[in-house]
């Protein structure tokens, strides 16, 4: 009977420590995203590429060269675009490989962005001309505090973090985190805390991207925080200003049961041998 109310016990005591917040280990990390999309009309005529450099940027953010790359950019009479790169990325492992066409492109002309890697093609039309007018800086629209565990028991770790949504009109939406970015919006190469084509950008310790917080979300929990956009053609809305925020202390109660407690609890309830 005891052996039986132990199994139970043990099996009540997975489902309590089963986490139930929906972040799981199967991680959608880097940007995810081409830009100027598919489809895409009156694209400025000094517009840039963007795109995941996660694999084709060095750690010192030097893109390989562009011929080893595997993007070309033909306009609608097949002529080839030549470009040059650069690279820039946040904290989190989020990547950007940026393309610099060498000349403006045509005015009303249509592109395809082609790959022997990646389909289908990217295709957009160009409008009547450039784009020289920064955008605003992002305003903040909502901030949620989360301090759980993934919701994947494969993954484990604990997670802290602030999940930011912004509002604004950006190609690619920038998170500085106490004065640390080294962006250089003029070049495209640096860091910053975060980076998304979304509208929703996060700060401190998560399961898929550890942990961007400066010093570490868990050994430090305020900070202070600023945002910015870049825009198809690389102009910078400049940094917002700075606004506190804080992660909070973590709580103990917020967590689900500890495997020591756990075992505490089914300990009394296994058999025990006699002694002889």
């Amino acid at each position: 009977m005891r052996a039986a109310l132990a199994v139970v016990t043990i099996a009540c005591a997975a489902a309590a420590v089963r986490p139930t917040v929906a972040h799981a280990c199967s991680c959608d990390i880097g940007l995810n995203v081409t830009l100027p999309s598919d489809g895409a009309v009156d694209v400025p005529t000094n517009a840039k590429i963007w795109t995941d450099g996660l694999l084709y940027c060095l750690l010192d953010d030097r893109p390989e060269p562009a011929r080893l790359l595997p993007w070309q950019l033909f306009d609608a009479d097949d002529a080839e675009v030549a470009f040059t790169t650069s690279c820039f990325r946040s904290t989190n492992y989020t990547v950007v490989l940026v393309l610099h066409p060498v000349a403006p492109l045509l005015p009303h002309m249509a592109y395809r962005l082609v790959s022997d890697e990646y389909e289908p093609e990217v295709r957009f039309t160009t409008g009547a001309g450039p784009d020289h007018e920064p955008p605003a800086p992002p305003v903040e629209v909502g901030r949620e505090i989360y301090h759980h565990r993934a919701d994947n028991s494969s993954c484990g770790d604990p997670e802290h973090f602030a999940a930011l949504t912004v509002a604004g009109d950006a190609a690619i939406y920038l998170l500085d985190a106490g004065d640390g970015a080294t962006l250089d919006p003029a070049a495209l190469t640096g860091e910053v805390a975060e980076l998304s084509a979304r509208d929703e950008l996060y700060l401190g310790s998560t399961v898929c991207t550890g942990d961007n917080f400066p010093g570490g979300a868990s050994r430090r929990a305020d900070t202070t925080i600023r945002y910015a956009a870049l825009d198809l053609a690389g102009n910078f809305s400049g940094w917002s200003e700075p606004s506190d925020l804080s992660l909070g202390a973590c709580s103990v109660a917020a967590r689900s049961p500890s495997g020591l407690w756990m075992l505490l609890l089914i300990l009394p309830l296994c058999p025990r041998r006699r002694p002889r």
